[in-house]
């Protein structure tokens, strides 16, 4: 009962944690609109998406290895319960591993705001660094056509 929670949780976590993931693709002309980012502000911010993104690549496909091995598992003659938890703890902890990641990058955008952009993120309860989904999509849509992908 206790690892059926604990699967269950995990499972939770890794919903939002993806719907999040998703939520980052492209923020930047959200948050230059949203927050009024300074062009200094904005390259910060591609800096640390960059970066992001390049770590994600790393902690994504060491996500994959652990449930390859995990498939390999069930089609095994070896497969073990023990084996299958301690897998599963693993993907666990590369789910929070990706969760912590992606907190980190928008700490770090918090971290370049000013107070009145500070302000401004506490109103939209963190939209400024967390993708702002529909709203944002269209207002990037928008925005993509008018700055040619100057930024």
């Amino acid at each position: 009962m206790r690892l059926h929670r604990f699967v269950t949780a995990a499972f939770v976590l890794f919903l939002f944690s993806t719907t999040f993931i998703t939520a980052q693709k492209g923020d930047c002309c959200a948050m230059q609109k949203r927050c009024n980012l300074s062009d200094s502000q904005i390259e910060s911010v591609k800096s640390l998406k960059s970066t992001l993104d390049k770590d994600m690549i790393d902690l994504k496909a060491d996500m994959e290895k652990l449930k390859l091995e995990k498939k390999d598992l069930y089609k095994g003659d070896n497969f073990s319960k023990s084996t299958l938890k301690t897998l599963e703890e693993k993907i666990i902890a590369q789910q929070t591993k990706i969760r912590m990641r992606h907190l980190d990058f928008r700490m770090g955008v918090y971290d370049l705001l000013d107070d009145k952009q500070k302000e401004e993120w506490k109103n939209t309860a963190g939209d400024c660094g967390n993708g702002m989904m529909k709203e944002k999509k269209n207002d990037c849509m928008k925005h993509k056509k008018n700055c040619k992908g100057k930024c």
